[in-house]
């Protein structure tokens, strides 16, 4: 939060898009990210192995290549003890910062589309 305050407060012009580069992993990145082999990760997916309940992909980049919110596998992970729970503590803070920074951009670029969004969001609320 500090780093956003700076980068306004500079007055260069320049403007935070993102904190993180990407929240959507491949299997491999989550593997890589945890440590763990891409088997055992592809086991927690299909249930073979843990608890069961691993998050849907959100989308798939190509034929056969799903990708996950980092935030939601981090959190299923640090809820079951693979992963220590700041690390899943750490990717919901940086979900939720990176979500409220293109909030704030959809806003400065179409507020009424916003406005009726928001305003059907609420409603199912």
């Amino acid at each position: 939060m500090s780093a956003i305050r700076d980068v306004r407060k500079a007055g260069i012009g320049a403007v935070v898009l993102r904190v993180d580069e990407c929240d959507l992993v491949t299997q491999a990145e989550i593997a890589r990210r945890i440590k763990r082999t891409r088997q055992l990760v592809n086991q927690y997916i299909t249930s073979q192995r843990g608890p069961g309940n691993f998050p849907p992909p959100e989308c798939h980049l190509t034929e056969g290549m799903p990708l996950w919110a980092w935030c939601a596998v981090s959190y299923w992970l640090a809820q079951n003890n693979i992963i220590r729970p700041e690390d899943g503590w750490n990717a919901a803070v940086v979900a939720t910062i990176n979500n409220s920074l293109e909030a704030a951009r959809q806003q400065a670029q179409n507020p009424e589309l916003v406005r009726e969004v928001e305003e059907v969001v609420k409603a199912g609320a």
